[in-house]
């Protein structure tokens, strides 16, 4: 739920909760919080909810942003490109922590199941997202596993870029508005605590990874 109430009082403004069915199970709904942002006329509450669609309130009545993603939400499973490990029986895509909010982008972090023990070593990969916080339109995604032939692929031996998953990065991200860029702390690659299948240095698993926040680049 995401709960509003007045700062003075304490007197509750507002509440939301959305009815995801099916597709909490195996999920795990420990999400950390929402994001805020205002042009100075308009204000509007961000939050990721625990089936992984980011929903866009108006920050003073709660009611959803009709112009933002289809009716107020952007479905974040439609939104991810898909490989050939995107298979939600071994692996869920989540969110942990709210999105970065910076001008007019929103920023995703992704996280899946532990990574100790993961049920297999072809395992959906966390990508990144960036949405612009008007429309819900995606902006750009970073491949937190490049791809074949983009950079840092060649750190992946054996091609292990290509069934490895994980990587994501689920704590909350910093911006340098000055600068224009954003730093993502970005896990390790499947498993956490074997690396046999995907020799290398892997990039950018277990990296601090300098993104700029215009292009995702």
């Amino acid at each position: 739920r995401v709960i509003t109430a007045d700062p003075g009082t304490g007197e509750t403004l507002w509440i939301w909760r959305i009815d995801e069915g099916p597709r909490l199970s195996g999920v795990r709904r420990n999400n950390r919080g929402v994001s805020y942002w205002t042009d100075g006329r308009q204000s509007r509450i961000l939050v990721v909810s625990p089936g992984y669609q980011l929903a866009s309130h108006d920050a003073a009545t709660g009611h959803l942003d009709q112009r933002f993603g289809q009716e107020g939400i952007v479905d974040l499973t439609k939104a991810v490109e898909k490989d050939a490990n995107y298979n939600p029986d071994v692996g869920h895509l989540m969110n942990t922590s709210p999105p970065l909010v910076s001008g007019n982008v929103a920023i995703i972090p992704t996280s899946l199941e532990n990574g100790r023990v993961p049920k297999s070593m072809r395992f959906p990969k966390g990508d990144i997202m960036a949405f612009d916080v008007r429309t819900g339109r995606k902006l750009w995604t970073f491949h937190t596993i490049p791809r074949r032939g983009e950079f840092g692929a060649d750190t992946w031996g054996n091609g292990s870029n290509e069934y490895s998953g994980n990587a994501g990065a689920w704590t909350p991200f910093t911006v340098d508005e000055d600068l224009g860029y954003v730093y993502i702390p970005v896990e390790a690659a499947t498993g956490d605590q074997y690396g046999g299948p995907r020799p290398g240095n892997n990039l950018f698993s277990s990296s601090l990874v300098c993104l700029d926040l215009k292009t995702g680049k």
